[in-house]
């Protein structure tokens, strides 16, 4: 709670001396200038009551592999409970349920390259899909262990920004018929830091700071390869859901704090 306060405290400073900021050049990676954020999207928390209210439910939590994993984004639960966790260095590691369905074994499966694994889920077949804040769209493939791209950029068919580098890709969703839908928080590319680690923060901190409104959901269909962009204008686009009656795709615009329904069928 304290770093979150601690965030907004920042934003809120920030955005009081916004003007006097605008078109002030960005530092590399960027290549930008500050620009005038809309009224619509300036940050507006909701009060902390009913299911905002502060709690302690967390400081009852099982911390599992301290000092044997860095900067897992996120963890999918395969059949089985097996457990998926790409690390903040690209390796992928898994651990398998114990009798009595603790965990105590982590092992390294995979490597998928240079960069920065973010969000990942598994598709119908057990491969394991990733939206990698470098490459794009990628899978790890179940049968050969094969690090596959499946989207670095817009397909030229799309309505929107055909052709367009598909930059920082963040989270995803599958759909019950094969659709993958993932979020790119930013057009500032993820590069290597001074250690040489893919900086997402570091993007995340320029894309706050200069006001570059360029995340987006896009679509992957894995039969016709295409990929789509379905919405764009978000304030740094992070996380992403299918509903479970396959509606709408929920997706998180983190500057913003809020949440959107981006609607695929039924009433809206």
């Amino acid at each position: 709670m304290r770093s979150k306060t601690v965030l907004y405290a920042i934003i809120a400073a920030y955005l009081a001396c916004w003007s006097g900021l605008v078109g002030l050049s960005m530092p590399y990676p960027s290549f930008g200038t500050v620009q005038t954020i809309p009224s619509n999207k300036l940050p507006t928390p909701s009060a902390l009551t009913g299911p905002y209210a502060p709690n302690e439910v967390l400081k009852n939590v099982t911390k599992l592999f301290k000092g044997k994993l860095q900067g897992t984004e996120s963890v999918h639960v395969s059949e089985g409970g097996t457990l998926w966790l790409p690390d903040k260095y690209g390796n992928v590691f898994t651990a398998e349920p114990d009798s009595e369905g603790r965990y105590n074994v982590v092992r390294k499966v995979a490597y998928l390259g240079p960069s920065r694994p973010l969000g990942h889920t598994m598709d119908a077949d057990g491969n394991l899909l990733v939206a990698d804040s470098a490459k794009g769209l990628i899978m790890l493939e179940r049968a050969s262990g094969k690090v596959v791209i499946l989207a670095s950029q817009v397909s030229a068919d799309s309505p929107k920004d055909p052709g367009s580098v598909i930059s920082y890709a963040n989270d995803l969703d599958i759909a019950h018929d094969g659709t993958v839908y993932f979020t790119t928080s930013s057009d500032i590319p993820v590069v290597p830091n001074a250690i040489g680690l893919w900086d997402t923060f570091a993007v995340f901190t320029l894309t706050m700071l200069q006001g570059s409104i360029t995340g987006r959901l896009l679509s992957y269909n894995p039969k016709t390869q295409a990929t789509h962009v379905l919405a764009d204008g978000f304030w740094y686009a992070n996380g992403v859901a299918v509903a479970q009656d396959q509606s709408f795709v929920a997706v998180a615009e983190t500057v913003t704090m809020t949440v959107h329904k981006f609607w695929l069928n039924g009433p809206k």
